[in-house]
């Protein structure tokens, strides 16, 4: 029962006859697009019986880190020191073998770790945000003892151009001149972060074909100014953001507006029915 970076699988000896059993011969290229349809655990299993899934493994384009991945039950009464020690091993030894290249989807969802250390996600995220990344998650712990800064710079133009799902939650986001041309943005959701009116302003302004945005308790936002510039977003939803005052829209297309919290001043762009929602449309 061999372990293999945060995975523990079960396989046969691949000895028949006291003779090895031959790998099937398949082009390089078709057995990485079989890989990477695989789920994650199963993908870890099978390079432990194919020296080409194998090297395929160390390129498997699809991170996504969960308890529901490595199996941890949230429900049983286990020390959270011990689940985290636990989590933060599994991704560490994944990400740390991982070649950094071929990453399509990285999603880091740390719950119900506790009091994550901020170099381990540092070092995880400059594997996972390579060229060519197309969705990104980012769930930190939301009682960890550090806010966790993102760090702006693995959104240059070479890093961030094949972006199109960008997520972050309970950490501090403050774009700055490190973020580049994010030309295939389309969907923003920013929840429990710590970034104000102007620098949402400015990633925005890098964003310009932005189709959704949802934006959950940010309660640095005082006024939300949506520019004319995002002719493609066709939805915007905002909840429970304590220190907004106004929300400005001058998006010519935008068609789904969902806003629940305080009353404020609202000014549009076109008549659009404001659509209350249920807190189960966030996650």
């Amino acid at each position: 029962m061999p372990e293999i970076e945060g995975f523990t699988c079960w396989r046969s000896d691949g000895v028949q006859g006291g003779r090895r059993k031959p790998e099937p011969i398949l082009p390089e290229d078709i057995l990485y697009q079989i890989h990477a349809l695989m789920p994650m655990k199963d993908a870890a299993c099978a390079s432990t019986v194919s020296r080409g899934f194998l090297r395929s493994w160390h390129c498997y384009p699809n991170l996504v880190f969960n308890s529901k991945t490595f199996g941890i039950n949230e429900d049983t009464p286990n020390n959270i020191n011990e689940i985290t020690s636990d989590f933060i091993g599994r991704v560490d030894h994944i990400m740390t073998n991982h070649s950094g290249t071929g990453v399509k989807k990285f999603k880091l969802q740390t719950y119900p770790c506790d009091n994550l250390h901020l170099s381990y996600v540092d070092r995880w995220l400059q594997v996972a945000t390579a060229p060519g990344i197309e969705e990104f998650e980012l769930q930190m712990p939301w009682c960890n003892k550090i806010e966790y800064n993102f760090p702006c710079s693995l959104l240059s133009t070479e890093r961030g151009s094949s972006l199109q799902s960008f997520v972050l939650d309970h950490c501090a986001f403050h774009p700055a001149a490190e973020v580049g041309c994010l030309s295939s943005l389309t969907s923003v959701h920013l929840s429990s972060v710590h970034i104000t009116a102007e620098e949402l302003c400015s990633f925005l302004s890098k964003s310009l074909a932005l189709k959704q945005l949802d934006i959950y308790r940010c309660n640095d936002i005082v006024c939300l100014k949506i520019p004319y510039e995002l002719s493609h977003l066709n939805f915007l939803a905002v909840q429970d953001c304590v220190m907004l005052e106004m929300i400005e829209s001058d998006a010519p297309k935008l068609s789904q507006f969902k806003y629940i919290g305080h009353p404020i001043d609202m000014s549009l762009a076109k008549s659009i029915a404001i659509e209350p929602y249920t807190n189960d449309e966030y996650y």
